[in-house]
This record gives structure tokens, sequence and C-alpha cells, in this order.
């Protein structure tokens, strides 16, 4: 509890040095556009070769502007509002309806592939830029690194396991707090703690950690020092580790229920700053961060019985168990419940283009079986592939295709969209134009839209639907994106 007064102190000074928040009016959204193409110009600084190549697209929407920082030709509409960076930077004012997801590695815009995401705030810009970083250097991992980005589901650990998750992260937090014979003692508590738990989780698992740690970890770690002044080539540890800690005070309950890895591959990995080390071109070439971490820190700690209790392992079951059950609860309770009435599922197959699923940065939950729960999720296809998938405040679970679904450079996963509808005669919908009732048969499009309360669908992809009871399936065929 001690470091919240420095944390906040940091961050606010911090702050002060922001120009987008010292900035006025309209040329708020510029200054933020060009903090932005700074922090690009110097990402190579936080990981050597990395630097977002595509055009950026941000959309103010308390501002009602929208930026692009682009060095090609803008489309109809934008002005050139800066032209200070080495790209200018294009504005367009106005609401923006076209977009409606709030980040997207890969969006059409009059044909050309640019990154896009949406600032609710421009008083909480950082948030926006950790995003951008963090989804586009998995671009930049499928090109560098040399292993297989396996995709591994989600699962959810025993209360026991995630406790022992929640110690390593605590054991890692407080060393990177601490200094000099303290930091070893606790770095040398969180190995004592995670070979334990290594000793007891089958290899799928162990595989899966090593998995998440080296690309959801180091795509974190990029996340967040693009926010700490990229800019300086040798900044302090005195000024990156205080955004860390007060990052990872939340990260480390947001990311649990098995996706505790973003967090110990960040603490990992700023640890390993401190020393200076070598290790990016390592877990480039296909070693693990927690591989390398132990060479340098080979030592163990205490018996596990002093560590449970000096790390309060006792409280932190008891969370860990009431947080399953409430999860438990609510799968068999309300959620499962959605999903027993009708509902409307749509089918994308692997040879869309452009499309951007739903992004896990929202609501959600993981349910037993892997698949991801949202009461808000989104679907884009590039502008002429015409698909657009759309509901609020619903309960939405999103199926993962075998094969990854090609957008621009990126890779995605969603395939399966199920949608509660509430009442089926609820849905208007229109079948190449007209107005039609739900087809009890298969029936072919080439265009749909489709309207409920909290839901939208509209495509001018092919594709079928059919009724079948008290569901309503729509499956594309995207033959013209193939």
């Amino acid at each position: 509890m001690k470091i919240y007064p420095a944390i906040l102190f940091t961050a606010v000074a911090l702050a002060r040095c922001n120009p987008a928040l010292s900035a006025n009016g309209g040329d708020i959204g510029v200054s933020e556009a060009e903090s932005v193409l700074a922090v690009n110009s110097c990402m190579g600084n936080i990981w050597p070769g990395y630097k977002i190549e595509k055009p950026i697209l941000i959309y103010f929407e308390d501002l009602r502007r929208l930026a692009l920082i682009s060095p090609l030709n803008p489309p109809e509409g934008f002005f050139l509002c800066s032209s200070r960076g080495k790209f200018p930077v294009y504005c367009k004012d106005g609401e923006f309806s076209d977009i409606r997801s709030n980040f997207s590695i890969s969006y059409k815009l009059n044909g050309a592939d640019v990154t896009f995401y949406r600032l609710a705030s421009i008083l909480n810009v950082d948030a926006g830029k950790d995003l951008l970083f963090h989804e586009n250097f998995h671009e930049f991992q499928w090109g560098k690194f040399r292993s297989p980005t396996a995709y591994f589901t989600p699962y959810s650990p025993e209360p026991a396991d995630e406790a022992f998750y929640r110690l390593e992260n605590k054991a890692l937090l407080s060393a990177l707090l601490s200094q000099g014979r303290e930091r070893l003692e606790r770095i040398s508590d969180f190995i004592t703690i995670r070979e334990y738990r290594r000793r007891t989780i089958n290899s799928k698992n162990l595989a899966r950690e090593n998995f998440k740690e080296r690309v959801e970890g180091s795509a974190e770690y990029v996340g967040r020092m693009a926010v700490v002044l990229p800019c300086v080539k040798n900044r302090g540890n005195s000024r990156v580790f205080p955004f860390i800690a007060r990052d990872s005070l939340f990260l480390g309950e947001t990311f649990s229920n098995g996706e505790n890895f973003y967090f110990s591959g960040l603490l990992q990995m700023a640890i390993l700053d401190a020393l200076r080390t070598p290790w990016k071109s390592r877990l480039e070439a296909g070693e693990t961060i927690y591989g390398i971490f132990k060479e340098y820190f080979p030592g163990t700690g205490p018996k596990l019985s002093v560590l449970k209790k000096k790390y309060g392992y006792a409280a932190v079951l008891a969370r860990a168990t009431e947080a399953g059950e409430n999860s438990a609860r609510k799968r068999s309770g309300a959620e499962g419940k959605a999903f027993d009435g009708p509902a409307v599922i749509v089918t994308v197959p692997a040879a869309a283009r452009g499309a951007a699923g739903p992004q896990s940065h929202g609501e959600f939950r993981v349910l037993a079986d892997g698949r991801t729960f949202y009461l808000s999720a989104r679907l884009e296809v590039s502008e002429k592939g015409g698909l657009y998938l759309f509901s609020e405040n619903l309960p939405m679970i999103m199926g993962r295709s075998k094969k990854p679904v090609k957008a621009g450079r990126s890779e995605i996963f969603p395939n399966r969209y199920e949608i509660s509808a509430g009442e089926l005669s609820e849905l208007h919908l229109k079948l190449n134009g007209r107005t039609s009732p739900l087809p009890e048969k298969e029936m072919t499009f080439n265009a749909i839209e489709l309207q409920g309360k909290g839901f939208t669908l509209n495509s001018t992809l092919p594709g079928r639907a059919w009724r079948s009871g008290n569901k309503l399936s729509i499956e594309f065929d995207n033959q013209e994106s193939k």
C-alpha cells in the first residue's frame, strides 16, 4: 500500500508533460496524433526493428475528430492538420459512425490497409497507445520470432493453481519494487514457488504457459513501454518501474483465470532490463523468458510453507476459490439460460478479408468449454467485403475457427458467433433488399440485413440462411474474397 502515493505522483507528473493534455480546443487531437507518431518513430529503442508500418487512424470520440497518420493521400473529407512530423497528419471533424470497433489491426480505409483505434477520452490516452503497440507487435512477432505462435484456447485453472499464479506475481512485483539483496530474495521466492507449481502441471499447460509469457508477455511489455518516454534511449528505471507497478496492481487481478502470464512475462522482462541483458534476441530465437530469467537468477528461496505464509496464500486461495465459485454460478445461471433460448448463429469462413473479431479488451468472460462470452462485441470486414456484425449489451459467444482468418498482414481466429436474440419474432430480416420472413428452409442471398433489439447484421457477401427451431443460422460463403 505504501507504493501508491509515489506511483500516483509519478503518473501525474508525467501526465503534465504530455503535449496532448496541455493542448487546447481542436489542437488536442492533433497533439496526440503527433505524440503517437513520435512514439512510433522511437519504438526501435523498446524493441529493435519494431515499428508500425501501416497508417494509423485514431477516432477521438469525445472530440468528434478523426486523425490519420499517413504517408498516403488522405480519403475525401480529410484535411491536412499537421505536417511537422515525418508523415503528415490528416483530420476529419464530426461524429464517425462507419467504424464501430474499438480497435482493429487491419481496417480498409479508402482501399488502404490501416490500423485503427478509438479513444473514448483524450484524458486517458495511455491506454490507447498501450493497446495500439501491443496488438501491432503481434504482427511483428509473426515475422520475427523463430517458433510457431500456436493458438492455445483459454482455460480455467483450479483455485489452488490460480492462487500459486498470484503468489508468483506478488513475489515478482515485490522484486520489481525492491533493490539489492531484497530484490534477489524476492526473485528467489518467485522461482521457488514457480518450480513447485510447474512440477504439478501437464506438458500441454506448460507449453501454453511458455507461449503466453513469450508472446503475450512481450507484447504487454512493448505496450507498457510505449507510454513511458520511448524516445529517451537510456530510460532510468525510476521512470519505468512506477508505471509498470501501477498497471500491474490492476493486471494482477484482471489477467487472472489462466491469463496471469501477460503479467508475469512483463515483470520478468522489466527486471532483466535492469541488468542490461540481451534477452530480446534470445526470445526471438525461440527461448522462453522464464528460461532466460532463471539463468540469471538461479537461486531458490525458503521452503514453500514459509513462502505461502509470507505472501498470504490462505487469503489468496480464498479469493480465488470465491471467484471460481461465482464464475461457475454465472455459467450455470444467466449465461447458460441465455443460450437455451432463441439465438442467431453467424459463421464467417476463413476466406473473409479484413475481419477484426471481438477483441478481448472489453467486458468478457471465458466459459468452461473455452469459448469466450461477451456482453458487447463487433465483427468488421473490409469495405469491399461488406460485412458488419454488432451486438450491444446482449450475451454473445465467440467460437474459434481451426484456421485463422487472413486480415491484411495479420491473422485472427474468430469464426462462429452466437448471439442471444431474445425472441426471434422481434427480428427484422431483409434478403437481397426485400423484407423476408425468417426462412424455414435454406435460402441463399447476395445481401442481408438483420435488425433486432441490440443486434445488427449487414452484409453484401453471399451466403445462406435458415431457421431450425429457435435458432436462426447465417453462414457466409465469401467466394468473392478468396
